[in-house]
Order: structure tokens, then C-alpha cells, then sequence
């Protein structure tokens, strides 16, 4: 149903750690929803996934009222692979 060169993106929440044996698919790590677009009839080539997580972005929406009223700018929102929050994948069908 997509047009020759559109892009297809799609998110999703990911809060708990990896563990994988050999691969953790089974939830929507960005490896499974990588495998999911090809399933899909997505080429591979055209597929990019992968993860963003902070704990420490975690625990503030966790432990505090929601939105916060001030986020310092010193938060640091480093990219903590081994604390996945979310995965993503964007694929364009060729």
C-alpha cells in the first residue's frame, strides 16, 4: 500500500533489559522489528533500527510529577545502551 520511496517509521516502548540468547526478538528490540519489516517484504539494505535509553531520564519521569516543571540543562541524555527506553526502525520501499 506504500508508494515506490516512501519511508515507513515505526516506535515503540522497550524498558526492559536486554538479555539476549543469542538474539531478544521476541520483544521489540530493534533487531526484532528489523526482522519484523523484512518479514514484511521490506529489503534489508533499506532498513534502519536501533535503540535509545537514559536511566536517568527514566527515573525522573518515574519519581516525579508529570511534566516536569524544569529540566536542567545539564541532564546529560547520553545514550545508554545497555538501559534501552525505546527502539526504532525506518525502512523506504524501493
Amino acid at each position: 500500500m506504500m508508494k515506490r520511496g516512501s519511508y515507513f517509521y515505526i516506535a515503540t516502548p522497550f524498558f526492559i533489559p536486554l538479555h539476549a540468547a543469542p538474539q531478544d526478538n521476541s520483544r521489540w528490540s530493534a533487531r526484532g522489528l528489523k526482522n519484523l519489516l523484512i518479514e514484511c517484504g521490506f529489503d534489508e539494505s533499506s532498513i534502519r533500527s536501533s535503540q535509545w535509553g537514559n536511566r536517568g531520564a527514566a527515573q525522573r519521569n518515574l519519581e516525579r510529577e508529570w511534566p516536569p516543571k524544569h529540566i536542567p540543562e545539564t541532564d546529560d541524555l547520553t545514550n545508554d545502551p545497555d538501559f534501552p527506553i525505546t527502539s526504532w526502525a525506518l525502512a523506504q520501499k524501493i
